[in-house]
This record gives structure tokens, sequence and C-alpha cells, in this order.
């Protein structure tokens, strides 16, 4: 009886566990797709800046 206890008690803990695992891969997935994101906006901003050189305004695109 106490051996058919530990082992549900085992599953248990491995599916938390997966579960964590799980869960974990989705946040760095998350984050993942935030930096690229990021990046794709600091593209963007740094291809549209305006450059100021000895009063020449010049937009590089």
């Amino acid at each position: 009886m106490l051996q058919n206890y530990l082992k549900l008690l085992l599953l248990l803990l491995l599916l938390l566990l997966l579960l964590l695992l799980l869960l974990l891969l989705l946040l760095l997935l998350i984050l993942l797709l935030l930096l690229l994101l990021l990046l794709l906006l600091l593209l963007l901003l740094t291809t549209t800046t305006l450059t100021i050189h000895d009063n020449n305004i010049s937009v590089y695109i």
C-alpha cells in the first residue's frame, strides 16, 4: 500500500517538473520574441535617424 502511494507521489512530482519545464520554455520563448521585437524596433529607429552634420540634416533610410 505504501509503495503504491510512493509511486503515485513520484508520478505527481514528475508531472509537476514537466509542467515547470514547459512553463520555463514558454517564458523563454516569450522573452525571445520580445527581444526580437526590440531589435526590430531598434533597427527601424536607427535606419530612420536624423543625423546633423554642420547644419546639414541627412536622413538615412
